[in-house]
């Protein structure tokens, strides 16, 4: 699933709310380790999307 989600986000980055929706589905579905690994994920491609989100909080 974080494949997955590494593969789908950069396309839905355009429309915030439609990438939160999707974010918010990839996270249910990870482990711990995982959701660590798309933090950094989000940190580095998607800042701005990723603080606004509040998922990690």
């Amino acid at each position: 699933m974080l494949e997955y989600g590494f593969q789908i986000l950069p396309k839905l980055s355009f429309d915030r709310e439609l990438f939160h929706k999707e974010l918010r589905k990839i996270i249910a579905y990870l482990t711990p380790d995982e959701i660590k690994k798309l933090e950094r994920w989000l940190r580095k491609y998607y800042y701005n999307e990723y603080i606004k989100s509040n998922l990690f909080v």
